[in-house]
């Protein structure tokens, strides 16, 4: 068909694609639509594609007209889109299906008698035009791994493998006991109130791992002793109706357990794993690891900073759809397996306000990766079957698995896609850092970077 076609850019990264078909080409794709529907219709008194034309088109005008109008408008869009010649840059993102423009009057209107026009919008990537992304400086702190970090983690491994024994008959609890207990908030006459009744809770004193943070209230009480405490919460208490108020819990000790750590030596070591033969081996591994992280931990606060001043720089509109389609993708992690999951995200992304909380942050990293797409293309930076081979030993060290577990997850073209992607963002991500200016900022602590 031979359509003219015209894009316009509008607002907020969206853009609309009209067409004009003439009526010669609308006529052919109206015959030819039309001899189709006669070759699977069936209507009695004739045989099956023996019915006559002026027969079909008077039974069904108003359903086969707007059934052609249809085929016609999505043939024609598609057309335009998937031929080489179509801008790569105009093409509807993959969330962004094209939505016909209504006119005063409804929707287009077939006729065989004229040309036929008609308009899509959809929305787009953002446009870039001189983007400015050197010449900035930003100051980010830094920090070093020091002997206490590595000793902190050596802690938090014999924490994690710790043996748990019963203390002895009416044992009273103490900071690092293991306890289970029974507790329930009480009403101002001293009756339970059953919605804050919970029964065998455990946790570990001191933790604050607890919905009262009674921790310290509890230290001293025995196993098998009831006892009612009195906690006046803070004024930024996490729950807003108990915030600043005072509360009687009575709480029921049911054990009480302590933790023995393992020591520090060789043995130690290699039962965390049989790859350690001495605690000098462990310590080393923690050592890499936790450099590792904070190296990982340096780059990201350094490309946070430096986008701070490129998205100042470079004010962008990102589409509604990418927003959504982002909110959505958080939403599946969590309901993803569930069968009502349209349903639970259709629910959140109206009304949730946690997830209206995280809004501006994932708008920050839409526009960030419009930015590195852009300029992925602008400087055609490329990912090699080397560059694949390094992030797969890399991905196997971190994660102590085996390489070939890694290879074969990759196998899958999708993820194999989503990781070359990846590696080409990072690219983008060193070629920033390389033409701008981060400066050291004051020295802090290894859980300021990393956490």
């Amino acid at each position: 068909m031979a359509v003219t076609k015209e894009i316009t850019r509008l607002e907020k990264s969206a853009a609309k694609l009209s067409f004009t078909v003439p009526k010669d080409d609308v006529r052919m794709f109206y015959d030819q639509s039309l001899n189709e529907i006669i070759r699977e219709i069936q209507i009695k008194g004739f045989r099956k594609g023996k019915v006559p034309k002026n027969v079909v088109e008077q039974k069904f005008k108003g359903v086969l007209q707007e059934q052609i109008l249809n085929e016609l408008i999505s043939k024609t869009v598609l057309d335009a889109i998937n031929a080489d010649d179509f801008p790569k840059d105009d093409k509807p993102l993959p969330y962004s299906d094209p939505q016909v423009v209504q006119g005063d009057d409804g929707g287009p209107k077939l006729s065989l008698d004229t040309d036929f026009s008609f308009a899509v919008t959809y929305d787009v990537y953002p446009k870039l035009e001189n983007l400015k992304c050197e010449g900035f400086e930003a100051t980010v702190d830094d920090a070093e791994v020091t002997q206490a970090d590595i000793d902190r983690e050596l802690e938090a491994i014999r924490e994690r493998n710790a043996i748990v024994l019963e203390r002895e008959e009416n044992a009273p609890a103490r900071k690092g006991d293991v306890v289970t207990l029974d507790y329930c908030e009480l009403d101002t006459n001293g009756k339970e109130i059953p919605a804050k009744k919970r029964e065998d809770f455990t946790f570990t004193v001191g933790d604050g791992l607890n919905y009262y943070k009674f921790d310290e209230e509890i230290t001293g009480i025995k196993q098998g002793e009831t006892k009612i405490i009195t906690k006046t919460m803070p004024a930024d208490f996490h729950d807003e109706e108990l915030a600043g108020k005072t509360v009687n819990i009575s709480i029921k000790i049911k054990s009480v357990k302590e933790k023995k750590l393992p020591a520090l030596d060789d043995e130690f070591a290699q039962d965390v794993d049989e790859k350690f033969n001495t605690l000098a081996d462990l310590v080393n591994s923690v050592k890499k690891r936790l450099e590792d992280t904070l190296e990982d931990a340096r780059k990201r606060k350094r490309r946070q900073a430096l986008f701070d001043k490129i998205l100042e720089a470079n004010p962008l509109e990102i589409p509604a759809s990418m927003v959504q389609a982002e909110m959505y993708a958080r939403l599946s992690t969590v309901f993803g397996a569930s069968k009502r999951f349209p349903e639970f995200a259709t629910q959140f992304l109206n009304n949730d306000p946690t997830l209206e909380n995280a809004r501006p942050e994932i708008e920050r990293n839409i526009k960030i990766y419009c930015i590195q797409r852009h300029l992925a293309e602008e400087f055609k930076f490329e990912v090699s079957d080397a560059d694949i081979e390094k992030e797969i030993d890399t991905i196997a060290g971190r994660a102590g698995m085996e390489r070939e577990e890694i290879v074969q997850f990759y196998r899958e073209p999708a993820k194999r896609e989503e990781l070359v992607e990846s590696l080409k963002l990072a690219k983008v991500n060193d070629f920033l850092l390389e033409k701008n200016t981060i400066k050291p900022g004051a020295k802090v602590s290894y859980l300021d970077i990393a956490g």
